[in-house]
């Protein structure tokens, strides 16, 4: 159990599982946020069935009290020692309040403790605070790589812990 300030009241992360309904109705938020902002064919998510039979992929929440406000997952990428940073969403009324660092420092926490030593992601330039969320704790450009290769809207980056 983790703890992030947010205001004066404390917010709780913890791990949650893949059919939590926490998850899936951030998730959905997250979707919708998107797609208000991305054509379809540029929203890379996540299956969710795929995640739950793999059980590779690890899922943190964010509650205020029992309100979910924000989520994050990890999932090995298939080469040693990295990861990638996936499904990472905060609630608009919970931004700037210290919600998505809580939630990045607790992933990240989570993976330098299983050993790995990269954390990839992909974020879209216009979504300026996550990109300057993601700047602030040591991310840096690089090229698109999978799935993101040919989406000209994907702006990938990547840490070394």
């Amino acid at each position: 159990m983790e703890v992030a300030e947010s205001g004066s009241r404390s917010i709780e992360i913890r791990w949650v599982g893949v059919n939590d309904p926490s998850l899936a109705a951030l998730i959905d938020r997250l979707d919708a946020e998107l797609q208000t902002i991305y054509p379809a064919e540029a929203i890379f998510g996540l299956d969710l069935e795929a995640a739950h039979q793999g059980g590779e992929v690890v899922f943190a929440a964010a509650y205020d009290g029992d309100r979910p406000v924000g989520c994050g997952a990890l999932r090995p990428l298939g080469e040693p020692g990295m990861l990638e940073l996936k499904r990472f969403y905060v609630d608009p009324a919970y931004r700037g309040r210290g919600v998505a660092s809580g939630i990045l420092r607790f992933l990240e926490d989570h993976a330098r403790r299983e050993g790995y030593s990269i954390v990839r992601l992909e974020t879209g330039e216009l979504l300026e605070e996550a990109v300057r969320l993601y700047r602030k704790f040591g991310y840096t450009p690089i090229d698109r790589y999978g799935p993101y290769v040919h989406c000209e809207e994907s702006y990938c980056m990547q840490k070394r812990l």
